[in-house]
């Protein structure tokens, strides 16, 4: 039986992780037939009771999930590893907030069960009079959510100018794929911008995404969004142009 390698990389989630788990745990496949390998992700830095709540539950579910703490910070460094660990033929980026709707798996891997493409990005607004704009209305936060929004097209529009491609929401985390295309590529930075560089060398290489629709609620800065409009931009910046031109 073919298996997806579903990554959770968490950092100060106590909040949300047994929501995740829980939710990953309940899930089955209805029209596909998967195996999932659920791979925790745990940056030793969080200092809230996340690790506490992680243990815990794998406790009572001992063949649930592997878990593997990081020493080395950041979202990128975590899902460089996780690929290492992962023995799934298809690989699923998770998230450990609320925001993506778990219930949206079938969707993104049926193409790729079907070897209709090796990948998949999730798009997160999917109806006609959607818009980037309307991506992120968090409330009381909206000045917040405007900046998020404008990074975002700011960022894609750049994107797609550089590498010639038409994608829509180069920032989703549903990034799902065949795990044979990870051949050939290095990936060197460790941050959030780690998933800028991943679809800059895939370009590169004339690899393209399926582009298929999902639910999407943002959460709130309040609520433990980490993702920051000036200091990320800028790196993901840095990283388009780089590996267009200088790498």
């Amino acid at each position: 039986m073919d298996k997806v390698s579903i990554l959770v990389p968490v950092f100060n989630e106590e909040k949300t992780i047994i929501n995740v788990l829980e939710t990953l745990q309940r899930h089955r496949f209805l029209k596909i037939n998967l195996e999932k390998e659920i791979i925790i992700l745990l940056d030793t830095r969080s200092n809230d009771g996340t690790k506490t709540k992680i243990e815990n539950f794998l406790k009572k579910n001992h063949s649930f999930a592997k878990l593997y703490e990081i020493s080395e910070p950041g979202k990128g460094y975590a899902i460089k590893y996780g690929f290492e660990k992962a023995t799934g033929k298809f690989i699923l980026i998770q998230d450990a907030d609320l925001e993506y709707d778990i219930n949206d798996y079938e969707k993104l891997l049926t193409p790729l069960f079907k070897n209709q493409t090796n990948f998949v990005l999730g798009i997160r607004f999917n109806k006609e009079d959607d818009s980037p704009w309307k991506m992120r209305k968090i409330k009381n936060e909206e000045l917040y959510g405007f900046f998020l929004n404008l990074g975002g097209i700011t960022i894609n529009a750049i994107m797609n100018i550089l590498y010639n491609v038409k994608i829509k929401d180069q920032a989703t985390m549903y990034k799902v794929f065949n795990i044979k295309i990870l051949e050939g590529i290095k990936l060197e930075t460790n941050h959030f911008e780690t998933e800028v560089e991943f679809l800059c060398k895939l370009f590169k290489k004339k690899i393209y995404p399926l582009q298929i629709p999902i639910n999407y609620k943002a959460r709130s800065k309040a609520e433990g969004k980490k993702i920051n409009f000036f200091r990320d931009g800028i790196s993901f910046l840095k990283v388009l142009f780089k590996y267009r031109f200088f790498n």
